[in-house]
């Protein structure tokens, strides 16, 4: 399958023999995946080897909740969850559907309509070298590690609030172009009253951690009237 083969997935159910058929499908489909029972490992795995393109998430997890487990994920940045779940509480579905995941598909399903619906999530995000490594080396000054939500500005360490780690994870996934305030705003904030000028003061944040000088940037740049570009040379 032709511009899948680097996408990167994890998958997270208590059911083992789930977990193989989904191995053996996404495989065959030319696809990475990592399955996990236990979603701390889960995240063990992902604070190791970087983030994923996407994870599949059961909500019925030993030890974590599958929203518990799609906070933490989100938490390093703007991750796009697909939940897979026995639950039929129409509450739960949209609960899931507003706060963390792109898409809900309740069990039993077919399997080849789940590869269609991951495959159309990922269609909707770029697939960008700058965000799917354990360490991102922007250049001799900038270094990103997102999954462990800090970077360094020279050799100094810096730690990235939730926020701010998702705002340079959107940023870097679309290094070279414009981002538009409104698609940060829906991504960043799903569902919620949140305004430009919110938006204007955590990138100045962020600003403030990755600038050698915030006030005259060079990796954020403002498109005024239109979002914010993350510079690539």
């Amino acid at each position: 399958m032709p511009g899948y083969e680097s996408r990167q997935l994890i998958a997270v159910d208590d059911d083992k023999g789930l977990l193989r058929l989904l191995n053996d499908t996404f495989e065959s489909e030319g696809y990475d995946i990592e399955t996990f029972c236990d979603p701390v490992q889960a995240l063990r795995y992902v604070r190791r080897r970087g983030l994923p393109h996407l994870a599949l998430i059961d909500l019925q997890l030993p030890a974590m909740h599958g929203f518990d487990l799609s906070a933490e994920l989100k938490a390093m940045g703007d991750i796009p969850i697909v939940f897979i779940t026995g639950e039929d509480e129409p509450e739960m579905a949209v609960t899931g559907l507003v706060q963390y995941a792109e898409d809900y598909v309740r069990k039993p399903f077919n399997i080849g309509e789940l590869v269609a619906r991951v495959r159309r999530v990922l269609s909707r995000f770029a697939d960008s070298v700058y965000t799917q490594t354990p360490v991102t080396n922007i250049d001799n000054w900038l270094s990103v590690d997102l999954a462990n939500q800090r970077l360094w500005r020279g050799k100094q360490p810096v730690i990235l609030t939730p926020i701010e780690a998702n705002l340079l994870h959107i940023l870097l996934r679309h290094a070279g172009n414009t981002v538009t305030t409104d698609t940060l705003l829906m991504r960043v904030w799903p569902y919620q009253d949140v305004y430009a000028d919110t938006l204007r003061v955590h990138m100045h944040r962020l600003r403030r951690k990755i600038e050698p000088d915030y006030r005259r940037p060079t990796y954020i740049q403002t498109e005024r009237g239109v979002g914010y570009r993350f510079r690539i040379d």
